[in-house]
């Protein structure tokens, strides 16, 4: 007690002392010091003796030397002097001279700080609160700033709720916090509410409240309903500015009354400000989405909603509308972000949790699809969300569940529900199966979801039947409000028969562009019907092929059509596993193929054991798979069973219900040309040659092994007739090879079965070989059978058009020309130049020239007759005489050129004397000698003669003697003419002796 009394006597003394200081520095460093020494001990201080230093601190003199330390240590000081009277329940004026000193400095910000900092530490009974609110109120900026102070808000509420008498300046402010400025920004309007929940809570009246609670119901409460009670309230005690018609309009959306909102706001002015402009729009918008009758375009695009500032008071509905606009647009992802929280509102809408279903469907979000469906359930559109709930997953283990919701649609799409939970079980649509094949859809009839998913369905009908009614149905309007990517895929799809290419572009752009899964697998599909298995599994990815059973299988036909049947194999193991046995339809096909390669190996044992496996598995399936696929199972496990020697032989002719299950027919087919080549079913080996011919883009492979299972039933066949129908098949194989190098291999196997056929053939019950020539070799054999009748004419047709065949005007077209000239006695144009004939052998070559001589027998005689004699004399006569008969030919070609006078003019001439001069040859001597003489070289014919008449004997044939004077007596002449007498007549003594003797005069006798 007595530290505290000294203490208090230096701070009087210290305070006393200041104040008779002139110096205000020295005063003011006074006071500064006393006021260190006390402030670590307040509480031990007289209050009396404090509140004189803080006045004595404040004085005006030395206003101007304080800084913000001093008054921040000062208002320390004064709070705890208040704080002790409000303890004592005593009033306290110790905060008055600060905040005098405030004003005085101008600082009326740090003014108002003291005084929020002063009202909760009076006591509550103390006059002086009502006081300081109402300086408050006097000195506050609101509502200028963006955001008032919770501390002032919540004394002026308090002010007013201690004090029932009217307090101007602490209502002018609240009012004008009340008084809501749209454009000041969200946190404004969001204070502005609970201030007035705030002041309606406590019971205090106050101008534009009434407006401020009908914006805190909207947008603090979503209570839109009471919010439009209150603003109709405001309205009536005339509030009717611009951002309070922006407010009733967004209360009646939000409440769900899209008319009135339309009437008050749906049509703001260019002028109007941003608020009205956005909320117009917004409205305008959704008008739009929910009019599938309209034809004009968006009113505005999603991005440009997106930046909208009315999302605190519209609520949802901002985000719901682009959402929206983002699905027509296909983005989305963008989508999803929006509408997918929506889903989790309370309450919820229906036509949001569609339209959230389908944001989820296009990003993949199975989970998201069934959170919507769920959420969904007892309400009028659950069979739309249940329509996208089957999209996502139709094999999920709730598909029953939902394909009742799907069943249990309202009575005007109840049929058009039965077709959609059919088809999405894997309904056929391609037929007039299945429900109400013609049903009756109203396309102005039920909620915009419902219309979607009907129109959906009505379209997957008409693509399963394949007419032209989708290229109709996507110029409807209702068309234009589904999502963007579903729309290319739709407009593909109605494309595909008129404009494929533009058609594919389309589901290129939805699958690649746009990622739609669903577009991916119908562009699959499509590929895999043009045999483009790489692409077909490009477009399913590393994650669909096991998403679905449609997906799954067709990624095992893509994999399997690669050659990657062990992947095939793992992914169809994998759906019977999930319970989906008609996979074992594939996987036994998948078995027959390795069974027919096992077998083609060499190894039938394991053919057979494979075999067996198919017919298992083929067998299992028949009863899991629609009716018209289990008779194809059917007879496939028989054709495997048989095959396998454990069942008997199949051998099915072709039915209608193949042509939907082309690979099994081909699998089939093959199975059984190869298990029983001789006795395979004609039909159905025609059958294959048909599939073939509908597909103009296939590879090689399945012609070489048509091919090739055709040929070894030709060569087993014993029926004449059946061989010719194999041929004939087989024919059609190599008439669509001819020209592709890499099915060089089906046109030499069909000319080994023609050639094979003709030689068979020794009577005239044959079959006739094809009217059209496949090749060089077949049109050799088919000229020489009409030649055989007489037909000359028919012989070089079939070979001009065997030459025609060939589409490189190379060698066989040069050898076609040549043999029918031969036939015809026509020479090859001048202008067809002979083309390298190095590919034949030489005895081909020397046919083939034999033949181009032939042929200017006729037209050019003389140049027939020096080609033959250039072959005669090549170095390849001998080859020549193995191809034609030179004891008849030689002489007549020497008779044709006769009268030739000098022996060097003519090629036979020392052709002739070459072979009178070769050691053993063959020809007859009498033979040579008179060739010697038809060509001129008559010195080597009177040696020939000679030798003639003595390898004739001693008695030679008078003929032969006649013929040798004939040659004496023509060279006597000859002789005489050019001046030699002598010689002349020497050589008809020699005829003399020979007509006479029978034999000549020995060489080199002079008499």
């Amino acid at each position: 007690m007595l530290d505290r009394v000294r203490g208090t006597r230096r701070l009087r003394r210290a305070v006393h002392n200041a104040a008779g200081d002139h110096d205000p520095a020295g005063a003011l460093a006074a006071l500064r010091q006393a006021r260190a020494e006390v402030s670590g001990a307040l509480a031990d201080a007289d209050e009396a003796a404090l509140t004189e230093l803080v006045e004595a601190t404040v004085r005006p003199a030395l206003l101007p030397l304080l800084i913000e330390a001093d008054f921040h240590e000062l208002e320390a000081v004064g709070l705890h002097v208040v704080r002790a009277a409000a303890e004592r329940h005593e009033p306290s004026g110790a905060w008055r001279p600060l905040l005098a000193a405030r004003d005085a400095r101008g600082e009326y910000d740090a003014a108002r700080g003291l005084l929020m900092r002063v009202y909760p530490v009076l006591d509550p009974a103390d006059p002086a609160k009502q006081e300081v609110a109402t300086a408050l109120a006097r000195r506050s900026v609101l509502p200028g700033e963006t955001e008032a102070p919770e501390t002032e808000l919540s004394i002026y509420v308090d002010a007013l709720t201690r004090e029932p008498a009217f307090m101007r300046e602490i209502i002018d402010v609240v009012a004008s916090v009340l008084r809501v400025d749209l454009e000041s920004g969200e946190r404004r309007m969001r204070q502005a509410a609970e201030l007035a929940l705030d002041l309606s809570n406590r019971k205090i009246p106050a101008p534009g409240l009434d407006a401020a609670l009908g914006l805190a119901h909207l947008i603090v409460m979503d209570r839109p309903d009471t919010a439009i009670t209150y603003l109709i309230r405001a309205r009536d005690a005339g509030r009717d500015d611009e951002a309070f018609r922006a407010m009733l309009t967004a209360a009646y959306l939000r409440a769900g009354d899209r008319v009135a909102a339309e009437a008050l706001g749906g049509h703001a002015a260019p002028t109007s400000s941003r608020w009205a402009r956005e909320i117009a729009f917004l409205l305008r918008t959704l008008t739009w989405l929910d009019d599938p009758a309209s034809e004009e375009p968006p009113p505005i695009e999603a991005a440009a909603l997106r930046d909208f500032v009315i999302g605190e008071l519209t609520g949802p509905w901002l985000g719901y509308a682009a959402g929206r606009m983002f699905l027509l647009e296909g983005d989305q992802r963008s989508a999803a972000s929006l509408l997918l929280p929506l889903v989790d509102a309370d309450p919820v809408r229906p036509d949001w949790i569609y339209h959230a279903a389908w944001a989820a469907l296009l990003t993949g979000d199975r989970a998201g699809v069934a959170r919507c469906f769920d959420r969904v359930r007892g309400q009028p559109m659950e069979w739309a969300v249940a329509c996208l709930c089957l999209d996502a997953d139709p094999e999920s283990d709730r598909a029953d569940e939902i394909a009742d919701a799907v069943r249990a649609a309202p009575p005007p799409f109840t049929a058009l529900a039965e077709i959609r939970a059919w088809m999405a079980r894997g309904g056929n649509v391609r037929a007039d199966t299945g429900p109400d094949p013609e049903l009756e859809w109203d396309p102005t009839e039920g909620m915009l979801p419902e219309l979607l998913e009907a129109f959906r369905t009505v379209m997957a009908r008409h693509v399963g039947r394949k007419d032209d009614r989708l290229a109709q149905l996507v110029d409807l309007p209702p068309f234009v409000r589904l999502p963007g990517q579903e729309r290319l895929m739709w407009m593909g799809l109605s494309l595909r028969a008129t404009e494929p290419d533009q058609g594919r572009e389309l589901l290129d752009q939805a699958a690649r562009v746009y990622g739609y899964g669903r577009a991916a697998l119908v562009l699959a599909a499509w590929d895999a019907g043009e045999n483009r298995p790489g692409t077909a599994l490009e477009l399913l990815g590393d994650d669909v092929p096991r998403a679905g059973v449609k997906a799954a299988s067709l990624a095992a036909w893509a994999m399997a059509r690669e050659g990657r049947d062990a992947e095939a194999s793992e992914i169809l193991h994998e759906l019977k596993e999930r319970g989906q046995h008609q996979a074992g339809f594939m996987l036994g096909q998948l078995r027959m193929r390795a069974a027919l390669e096992r077998h083609a190996a060499g190894d039938p044992a394991g053919a057979r054991q494979i075999a067996a496996e198919a017919a298992s598995e083929l067998a299992e399936a028949v009863a899991t798979v629609p009716a018209g696929t289990g008779e194809i199972a059917r007879l496939l496990g028989g054709a495997a069973a048989a095959f396998a020697g454990t069942g008997g032989p199949e051998a099915p002719a072709p039915q209608p219900s193949m042509q939907a299950h082309p690979w099994a027919v081909w699998i089939l087919g093959i199975a059984a040309a190869t298990r029983d080549p001789a006795g395979a079913d004609l039909g159905l080996l025609e059958y294959l040659v048909i599939l073939l011919d509908r597909d103009d883009r296939l590879g090689p492979e399945p012609y070489i092994d048509l091919a090739r299972a055709l040929a070894l039933a030709c060569h087993r066949g014993r029926d004449r007739a059946r061989t010719g129908t194999l041929v004939e098949l087989l024919g059609r194989l190599a008439a669509r090879a001819r020209g592709r190098a890499d099915l060089a291999e089906v046109v030499a196997l069909h000319d080994r079965a023609v050639l094979g056929q003709a030689q068979r053939e020794s009577d005239e019950s044959a079959p006739p070989l094809p009217a059209a020539p496949g090749s060089v070799a077949v049109a050799i054999v088919q000229a020489a059978r009409v030649l055989d009748g007489g037909d000359p004419a028919e012989a070089a047709r079939l070979l001009r058009e065997a030459g025609d065949g060939d589409d490189t005007g190379g060698t066989d077209a040069w050898i076609c020309a040549v043999l029918a000239g031969a036939v015809q006695g026509t020479p090859v144009a001048d202008a067809a130049p002979e083309p390298p004939l190095d590919d034949l052998s030489a005895r081909a070559r020397l046919a083939v020239h034999l033949a181009e001589a032939a042929s200017l027998s006729v037209d050019e005689p003389e140049r027939c007759l020096e080609q033959v004699a250039a072959l005669l004399s090549s170095p390849g006569a001998e080859a020549v005489s193995r191809l034609v008969d030179i004891d008849r030919v030689l002489p007549m070609l020497c008779a044709a050129k006769g009268g030739t006078r000098r022996a060097s003019s003519s090629p036979l001439a020392e052709f002739v004397e070459g072979l009178a001069e070769t050691p053993g040859v063959r020809f007859d001597p009498v033979v040579l000698a008179r060739c010697a003489t038809a060509t001129g070289a008559l010195d080597t014919a009177d040696r020939l003669w000679r030798r003639a008449l003595a390898a004739a004997g001693p008695d030679p044939a008078a003929s032969l003697r006649e013929e040798f004077a004939r040659l004496l007596c023509h060279r006597a002449q000859r002789a005489r003419q050019e001046g030699s007498p002598l010689d002349a007549a020497r050589l008809l003594r020699q005829a003399g002796h020979v007509l006479s003797t029978g034999s000549p005069i020995p060489e080199g006798t002079t008499t």
